[in-house]
């Protein structure tokens, strides 16, 4: 077990490490990038002409988002709509703190996806961001499913979606509507054109529940559901709690709980969707399920 530790210990800290200072994304010759150096610019793409849901950003300098609710990349509060985010985002090594979403006193909303990035179906790419104290508290009555990962709500489509270098350092999210699909990095992959997911880390507690007929429930470290095809997740630590409360159901009934250190759940309870591969990851937190789960 010693050795163990140890190992997990090794692989967290050089996920850190790559997140800091292995920086991948610097300028090639020609390519336009839209710099990101505050919170009120952030809170523009997709609101402005300026900062389109097509863009290539990337961040400048650490950013605080604490002085008000965070609703997504995507997400229009004046058309209560989310729109697919379609460019590309790197941090470049710098803090996003205080990213809180649905903080007390905080409109209510009805959309169904959550995250740095509500949700898409196109060729994006994330990296390279540190994340502190992140909040995510959804308790609300969404139709069909709720989605929600600090990173990405939900990946869908046919094209490939990337995930490298992020590290979750604090936080807490929780989510309890009718189908609740939670994770510390992705909350759902329904991309059968693949999700890749490498080098990165979750400290924050993901707790998925529900109540009500015909609910289901999946909460993972890293990802929340993964039921799709072509998964591809290598070098990834969790450090975070993790739970699934199935609540309880009133009348007839379909009740699915699933819970992974890592990864929650896949076609049946503890295993995954054809194509999905996991290398290199570790979970060091317990994870508690008041329903069936497999744990990895």
């Amino acid at each position: 077990k010693k050795w163990q530790n140890l190992l997990v210990f090794a692989v967290a800290f050089g996920v850190l490490l790559i997140v800091s200072f292995g920086i991948t994304g610097m300028i090639a010759f020609g390519e336009s990038y839209i710099e990101i150096d505050s919170g009120e610019e952030l809170r523009k793409i997709g609101l402005d002409p300026a900062y389109p849901l097509d863009g290539d950003y990337r961040l400048t300098a650490d950013i605080d988002l604490s002085d008000a609710d965070w609703y997504g990349i995507g997400y229009d509060p004046v058309a209560d709509t989310e729109y697919q985010f379609t460019g590309s985002f790197d941090g470049q090594g710098h803090v996003i703190k205080g990213m809180h979403c649905g903080a007390p006193g905080a409109p209510a909303r009805v959309y169904e996806c959550w995250g740095l990035i509500c949700w898409t179906t196109s060729p994006v790419t994330v990296k390279n961001i540190i994340f502190e104290d992140v909040y995510l508290n959804v308790n609300e009555n969404v139709p069909g499913y709720g989605c929600a990962g600090v990173v990405l709500g939900w990946a869908g489509g046919s094209a490939a979606v990337t995930i490298e270098n992020v590290a979750v350092l604090s936080g807490s999210l929780y989510m309890d509507v009718r189908q609740s699909r939670i994770g510390g990095i992705l909350g759902c992959n329904g991309s059968s054109g693949g999700v890749t997911i490498k080098n990165c880390f979750n400290a924050a507690d993901v707790t998925g529940a529900a109540s009500g007929s015909n609910y289901y429930v999946a909460a993972g470290g890293i990802v929340g559901n993964a039921e799709a095809k072509n998964l591809t997740m290598t070098q990834c630590v969790n450090v975070g709690k993790i739970a699934s409360l199935s609540g309880t159901a009133g009348g007839v009934s379909t009740v699915v709980s699933h819970i992974g250190g890592t990864i929650s759940s896949g076609t049946v309870p503890g295993a995954f969707a054809s194509g999905t591969s996991v290398s290199d990851c570790y979970s060091m937190a317990g994870a508690t399920s008041t329903a069936d789960g497999g744990y990895l």
